[in-house]
């Protein structure tokens, strides 16, 4: 995984999310998603990540219970996307 690809990540959750703007730099590929020791994402930033993912990556997710570690880190989410974006 490239440190590229987290640092284009957490630049889209930090436009597109409601997020601390200021803790970014912070940020680790290790930093839970949903976790309240992490980023605290719920349901709603769920939906909005996906639509993110659709916008910049051509990346849809249909079951997200199926690809859900995906979701479990800013890491995990990075190697999802390098593996699955279109060429």
């Amino acid at each position: 995984m490239t440190d590229s690809t987290v640092d284009e990540l957490k630049q889209l959750i930090s436009k597109h999310l409601t997020v601390n703007k200021e803790e970014i730099s912070k940020w680790t590929e290790d930093e839970p998603l949903f976790s309240p020791e992490g980023l605290a994402f719920d349901s709603i930033d769920a939906m909005e990540l996906l639509a993110v993912l659709q916008k910049e990556y051509g990346i849809s997710i249909e079951n997200v219970r199926r690809h859900r570690k995906a979701f479990e880190t800013l890491g995990s989410l990075a190697r999802y996307i390098e593996k699955n974006r279109p060429s």
